[in-house]
């Protein structure tokens, strides 16, 4: 029995960052963007956004995968080519605009733009514009980084959710889940809503004192082992970039106990304490 943590965990626990935007370099084309009342193309490793001549400026955007509530750094490098100036806008699909427009930037030579926000939901769309509707005015862009900040373990397991197997835990955080899914637990018991946790006390992070960890049981079984999993993840596949934690559970002597093991269908299981605590290094 032991404490698991995922590779994904050690990386993000010790500071790795991931772009999250595809083809932010341009080294060879503009895969992984989407024009709008524009074309783009490639010219010496910088995306050239240029209108079509519509009633709306021309962009280019692209949709990456966020996780609401959690903040992210972006970085555009901008030069203006024929139009007077552009701008990048951070939202949602349904809304481009959402979260932040900057101002109309009118630099002559590449000059990277820093920007701190909030995803609001499980997509943002980072879009590149080119302010003019005159068609063939051009916006120029390049090194498109978006990465997640991530402030220790209460931040990277905020809205997380615990799952609860039968079985022995896999020999790896990293691989696939073993066992039948007994109940999972969330706040409040809705199955919905992912769990938080208070401030590091000596090290020691523990369930938010005033929040309610519940589940209800879709199978019945023999609880053996448990997995806490960032919010958003899946339990059920092997990851190596994930976010996540396994231990064993009994009545006695494992990471997690419990005065009785038998679970059946339907019963409410309730985790009136839960505490992790960081290692020290030896």
């Amino acid at each position: 029995m032991a404490l698991r943590r995922s590779t994904g965990h050690l990386d993000k626990m010790g500071g790795n960052k991931t772009n999250m935007v595809t083809n932010g370099q341009f080294d060879t084309d503009a895969s992984g963007w989407t024009a709008l009342d524009s074309t783009i193309s490639v010219v010496g490793n910088e995306l050239v956004v240029t209108e079509t001549g519509s009633t709306n400026a021309g962009k280019a955007y692209q949709d990456i995968t966020t996780r609401a509530g959690r903040i992210y750094k972006l970085m555009v490098s901008f030069k203006k080519g024929s139009s007077a100036t552009g701008k990048v806008l951070i939202g949602t699909p349904t809304n481009s605009a959402e979260i932040h427009t900057s101002e109309a930037y009118s630099d002559v030579a590449l000059t990277e733009k820093t920007f701190l926000f909030i995803a609001t939901e499980s997509t943002t769309r980072i879009t590149l514009q080119s302010d003019s509707t005159t068609a063939g005015e051009t916006s120029i862009f390049d090194n498109i980084v978006c990465e997640e900040l991530i402030d220790g373990f209460m931040e990277l397991y905020r809205n997380c959710k615990i799952y609860v197997y039968t079985g022995a835990q896999p020999a790896s955080a990293n691989n696939a889940k073993t066992g039948t899914l007994l109940y999972t637990l969330t706040k409040d018991g809705d199955g919905i809503t992912g769990l938080t946790w208070g401030e590091s006390v000596n090290g020691v992070i523990s369930k938010e004192a005033n929040e309610s960890w519940k589940g209800t049981a879709v199978a019945a079984g023999i609880a053996g082992w448990f997995r806490c999993v960032e919010e958003g993840g899946d339990p059920d596949q092997a990851s190596t970039t994930e976010a996540r934690f396994d231990g064993a559970i009994a009545t006695s002597n494992a990471e997690a106990t419990m005065s009785n093991l038998n679970i059946e269908v339907d019963a409410v299981q309730t985790a009136t304490s839960f505490t992790y605590t960081q290692q020290d290094l030896v």
